[in-house]
C-alpha cells in the first residue's frame, strides 16, 4: 500500500508504505496529501480496508430482522471456521412481499478483525 504527501519546505514528494499481505499486489492512492502523518494514515487504513474485503459473505435471513442495519454486528456460530466469529454488516436489504406474506433481510458484511 503506497500513499504520498509533499514537503512544502523542501519541495519534494514523500511516499509512505504500509504492508499488505505477503506476496499481494501493491496499490497506490494517487492522492496526494497534506502531510506525511495523513498519508501514512491513509494508507494503513486502506490496507485494513482491502484485507476485509477479502472475507465478505453475502447472507440471507428468510425470518427476516429489521435490527440488520449497516454497521451492526453479526456473530455466527456452529458452522464452518471460516465463517465462525463476527461480522460487519457492510450492505442490508429488507423485502416485504404482500402475496406472500413473507419478510427477508439480506445483505452483505465483512469478517471483524
Amino acid at each position: 500500500m503506497k500513499a504520498s504527501s509533499r514537503d512544502h519546505d523542501k519541495g519534494k514528494r514523500k511516499v509512505v508504505k504500509a504492508p499488505l499481505g505477503k506476496g499481494e499486489p501493491w496499490y497506490e492512492i494517487r492522492k496526494e496529501f497534506p502531510t506525511e502523518k495523513l498519508a501514512e494514515t491513509a494508507a494503513t487504513s486502506k490496507a485494513k480496508q482491502l484485507s476485509r474485503a477479502e472475507r465478505r459473505i453475502d447472507f440471507t435471513c428468510k425470518c427476516g430482522d429489521p435490527d440488520v442495519l449497516e454497521q451492526v454486528l453479526l456473530t455466527f456460530s456452529d458452522v464452518s471456521p471460516e465463517v465462525s466469529g463476527q461480522w460487519i454488516v457492510t450492505q442490508a436489504v429488507h423485502e416485504y412481499d404482500a402475496e406472500t406474506d413473507s419478510y427477508t433481510t439480506s445483505g452483505t458484511a465483512e469478517m471483524k478483525e
